[in-house]
């Protein structure tokens, strides 16, 4: 199964990353990320529910979990290029309500969904499943949203992140990954996790960059 979640993954990654218009659109999307203040919190909204949905279903299920976040994944992706080919339709308009402007439908749930298939391809620990749907889709949401509405000095090496987003993510990501793990490797997930989003827009999309350094904590634990 795990051969299956890399498989797409990386397809998803690979499209992405050599299709000229995908790099476009990626381009765009960085730039307008965090201007439209009520575009932004609709957005992240919906990604923080959709973070809680993926941590009852694994609370559930147990590692069988995979293979629903896997339909899920092969529906949405569905049902999105769906939308994008017929996007008059009072279902089109609430989705791309929830886009960045001039940015490519469902490019950020693309990044996300090739993102934690990457962690799924990994590993089957499910405290390790937990932290990392709970940092990918709920973490860096909360980072935005407060990022967006509390002022606060810029982080030293990145002037588009903020000291006050970098926390919003870091302490509560720190005081979850406590149900699951000891304090050290709470808070080296918390932290790894919370700066590979805060250098994202230098790198790659966030939701590329917090599960590969929650992919490579992981397998530098295990190995310890």
């Amino acid at each position: 199964v795990r051969f299956i979640f890399a498989a797409i993954s990386i397809s998803i990654l690979l499209s992405m990353f050599l299709d000229k218009n995908m790099r476009k659109y990626d381009i765009t999307n960085n730039e307008k990320k965090g201007k439209d203040i009520k575009r932004e919190t609709y957005r992240d909204y919906f990604q923080i529910s959709t973070g809680v949905i993926t941590i009852a279903i694994f609370a559930f299920e147990g590692i069988k979990g995979r293979i629903l976040i896997l339909l899920a994944v092969l529906i949405i992706y569905l049902a999105g290029n769906i939308l994008y080919l017929n996007n008059k339709n009072r279902i089109a308009d609430i989705v791309y309500m929830m886009e960045r402007e001039d940015t490519k439908l469902g490019l950020g749930s693309m990044y996300l969904a090739a993102g934690f298939l990457l962690v799924l391809s990994f590993t089957r620990s499910l405290p390790v499943i937990y932290i990392s749907a709970f940092m990918i889709m709920i973490g860096d949401s909360l980072a935005t949203i407060i990022g967006m509405k509390i002022r606060s000095r810029k982080l030293i090496y990145n002037k588009r992140k903020s000291i006050a987003g970098f926390m919003a993510m870091l302490l509560p990501s720190f005081l979850f990954g406590l149900f699951f793990f000891v304090y050290f490797y709470s808070a080296i997930y918390a932290l790894g996790g919370t700066f590979a989003e805060s250098i994202s827009n230098k790198i790659a999309d966030d939701n590329i960059t917090i599960p590969i350094s929650i992919v490579v904590l992981h397998l530098i634990i295990a190995m310890a």
